[in-house]
């Protein structure tokens, strides 16, 4: 089936004006008086030549000067058809009479039948051919036109004006007979001669040849090819009559039809993107206005051919590139109806944007009504909010940082225009904080948060608000090194206003410890830390069991390190350690640790440097001054150190304070135990007795006493102290060992009772020798005989 034709005019791209139009709008700019002058000129040209012609000698230049003749009467023929209409202004030009100027074109014509006929040989005997044919044209002399071209094309194949004859026969076969084949065939005999501008132009043409045969994918590779392989031509080539469009933009507009009829699931893929309509034209486009119009004309195509995703693409591409308001007003209607018939749970990027961006326009439009501003406002909420819904429904359900970023771009596009819209801005609110918190954008999902728990109307929705505000504002905190200074504080501030609102309103919500603990916390890491300190304490004294309490314990203890209290360290820590509900064993191990350590820094800040002389006199001073506390302890405990370094006989006198006027000391075991190691170092086995004894009645569970006490027994037996050696063996409960201290130091009435507890022989043997010593020898010879003991005289 043909198409009708005026697709053919439209589609060749050929002017719609007659000569006698032409002509007029090519001397518009003259003067009647003008136009008559140059008529004036023209005619004294056109006698100068006929007499030229009348006297020449040289028969030679007589066809140049019946060839100039013949544009005389050209030139006169166009003023003469402006000058009559210039002369009628009030009269249509279909009404006015041109028979005269006719005349003149035909003398025109009768002037080159005369170069023809008699000069056979004239170098521009061709020329003259295509003028004739020209004015046949003008004339509407078509059928003596097709000859005149047909004898210009068959005398002269290499004449320069042979391919401009060919499109015009093209289109005369086209247009005029609507001969599509015929057309097709001269079109392209233009392809086989040498590159040149016509090339182009001829695929041009055979691409609509092939548009009206219905060969669509032939026509889509007719106009690809105008736009990609003839980049370097210079169109300047060509004509002034066939200047007058782009060849290119043309087959870019051309290329619509063919490109909405092709389907190219069934066309080899090439190089081109086809199947994506924007990236194919934008590759194709000469220019931006070329690019802009053929898809303004694609996006109607598309529309009547209900391809509606890729007329949602190209509506969306036009929306984007468009500045006049009156086109934007257009454009959104046009996208959001193709976006909505495509049948797809797709949202298009950047509409809402698009549609944000068009309101100010329309706010302060000087050519809209009330009424068209109030129903565009109207059109473009519901626009706007649909998009951006199914932007978060998307980025829900695929879960990437670039879909959730996009519905984040639209929800906060939509709110800073439809504040007003109270029924949807806060609905619309809460999600833009939810994809936030998708996203981990908590700073921002904090924010967002706290801003909806203020429109929320009922405790139960503002409660659930606030606590995702604050899960958002914790989150952050958990990786300070990834927030600016700015979202670092708004964090922390943001923690603490939610954290005390949600407290305010739920007081017995199991969420409340964390919160607290949350915000001293805050404070810690803000390094103020009094405030951390009484947020903290106050953690720990009111929810004792929770989870965070050993390292709000730390946090604490910790915020007085970094300050270097250590007397504070020690206070607090004493306190922990005093505290009844605190349960945990490994905790206050801890912390008995760290006060040992603070209290060992005090120490040595008020004691000076250790290798100064003075260093164990300034530690005696600090005990005394602390005198009955652990920290007096240690500074005792700390002197007796620094004098058995130094190997100061002091010493002795330190630690044996230390160990009988502070007995309850933790330091009083080590110390003893220290000093009893450092007199036998010394050979004072007297000293070092007296330590073990010390310990040995000191510490009753310390399985190393025994070993300790035997030694201190035998050191005061090698010593000669035998009755302190045989109490020492008798709470050994070694009677034996006893009853020979009493035998060696002539103790005789204790070896009386002692040797009744001994074993074996001794037992008689000392009983016998104590009886000598005190009863005599009768007796101590009937005692041992007795027991079957024979003395000898």
């Amino acid at each position: 089936m043909k198409i009708a034709g005026l697709a053919f005019v439209l589609g060749l791209g050929l002017s719609a004006l007659t000569p006698i139009e032409a002509y007029s709008q090519a001397t518009n700019q003259m003067t009647i008086e003008k136009m008559r002058f140059n008529i004036l000129k023209i005619d004294k040209a056109i006698d100068s030549t006929k007499e030229k012609i009348k006297n020449l000698n040289d028969a030679q230049f007589l066809p140049d000067l019946y060839l100039s003749l013949g544009e005389f009467y050209v030139q006169k023929s166009k003023f003469k058809y402006a000058l009559k209409i210039a002369e009628n202004p009030d009269q249509e030009i279909k009404e006015l009479d041109f028979t005269f100027e006719k005349r003149i074109k035909l003398d025109a014509i009768a002037t080159y039948d005369l170069v023809i006929d008699k000069f056979p040989k004239f170098s521009d005997r061709d020329k003259a051919i295509f003028f004739k044919a020209h004015e046949q044209r003008e004339l509407g002399m078509t059928e003596e036109m097709i000859l005149t071209y047909f004898q210009l094309t068959k005398e002269y194949p290499e004449s320069e004006y042979w391919l401009e004859a060919q499109i015009i026969v093209g289109d005369y076969y086209f247009e005029e007979q609507q001969k599509v084949e015929l057309a097709l065939e001269v079109y392209k005999r233009i392809l086989k001669k040498p590159l040149s501008a016509f090339t182009p132009l001829a695929h041009y043409k055979i691409g609509w040849c092939y548009i009206n045969m219905q060969k669509f994918l032939e026509a889509l590779q007719s106009f690809e090819k105008v736009l990609l392989e003839f980049k370097k031509i210079d169109y300047n080539e060509l004509p002034e009559n066939l200047r007058k469009t782009d060849v290119r933009a043309d087959a870019l507009k051309a290329l619509v039809w063919p490109y909405s009829e092709v389907d190219f699931k069934k066309v080899k893929p090439g190089p081109l993107r086809r199947k994506f309509p924007v990236l194919y034209f934008k590759a194709l486009s000469p220019n931006k206005e070329a690019y802009l119009q053929a898809l303004k004309k694609l996006g109607r195509r598309l529309t009547i051919k209900n391809n509606w995703i890729n007329a949602t693409q190209v509506y969306f591409e036009i929306l984007r590139q468009a500045t006049d308001l009156k086109a934007r007003m257009d454009l959104i209607p046009r996208l959001y109806v193709a976006m909505k018939n495509s049948v797809r749970d797709w949202p298009v990027q950047g509409f809402v944007e698009e549609i944000v961006k068009t309101m100010p326009m329309v706010m302060y439009s000087s050519e809209l009504n009330k009424n068209e501003k109030k129903k565009a406002f109207y059109d473009y909420e519901i626009y706007a909010r649909d998009v951006a819904t199914r932007q978060d429904q998307r980025a829900r359900r695929v879960k990437t940082a670039e879909e959730l970023d996009w519905a984040i771009r639209d929800y906060k596009a939509y709110l800073s225009v439809f504040k007003y819209k109270k029924q949807f801005y806060q609905k619309l609110l809460g999600n833009l904080a939810d994809v936030l918190f998708l996203a981990e954008r908590n700073v921002d999902a904090g924010r967002y948060f706290e801003k909806v728990a203020k429109f929320s109307a009922s405790s139960k929705e503002k409660t659930e608000y606030l606590q995702s505000g604050l899960e958002s504002y914790i989150n952050a905190l958990k990786d300070p090194d990834n927030l600016s200074e700015i979202e670092l504080t708004e964090a922390r501030y943001g923690l603490r206003s939610t954290g005390a609102r949600f407290v305010k309103l739920n007081k017995a919500h199991p969420a409340v410890p964390n919160i607290i603990y949350a915000i001293g916390q805050s404070y810690y890491d803000e390094r103020d830390f009094k405030k951390s300190t009484r947020y903290l304490k106050y953690y720990i004294n009111r929810f004792p069991g929770d989870k965070n309490v050993t390292t709000a314990v730390n946090l604490i203890l910790d915020s007085f390190n970094q300050i270097e209290d250590y007397k504070k360290i020690v206070k607090e820590g004493k306190a922990f350690l005093a505290n009844k509900n605190l349960k945990d064993g490994n905790l206050k191990s801890q912390v008995s640790e760290i006060v040992q350590q603070a209290e060992m820094k005090v120490i040595q800040r008020e004691s000076g440097d250790t290798s100064s002389a003075s260093y164990a006199s300034n530690l005696l001073k600090m005990a005394s001054k602390y005198k009955g506390s652990t920290l007096g302890d240690k500074a005792l405990y700390e002197a007796f150190l620094a004098f058995k370094a130094k190997k100061d006989p002091q010493a002795y006198d330190v630690g044996t304070e230390l160990a009988l006027k502070h007995k309850n000391s933790k330091y009083a075991l080590q110390v003893i135990t220290e000093m009893g190691q450092m007199a036998l170092s010394s050979a004072d086995f007297k000293r070092a007795a007296v330590f073990f004894e010390l310990f040995y009645e000191r510490y009753p569970g310390k399985s190393e006493r025994i070993e300790l006490m035997k030694s201190a027994a035998q050191m005061r037996e090698l010593m000669g102290d035998y009755k302190i050696a045989a109490q020492d063996y008798a709470k050994l409960k070694d009677y034996t060992a006893v009853a020979r201290m009493d035998y060696l130091g002539r103790y005789w009435t204790s070896l009386v009772r002692s040797s009744n507890r001994a074993r074996g022989i001794w037992r008689d043997y000392w009983q016998g020798v104590a009886t000598l010593r005190m009863k005599g020898l009768r007796a101590a010879k009937a005692y041992l005989a007795k027991h079957g003991i024979r003395v000898r005289q």
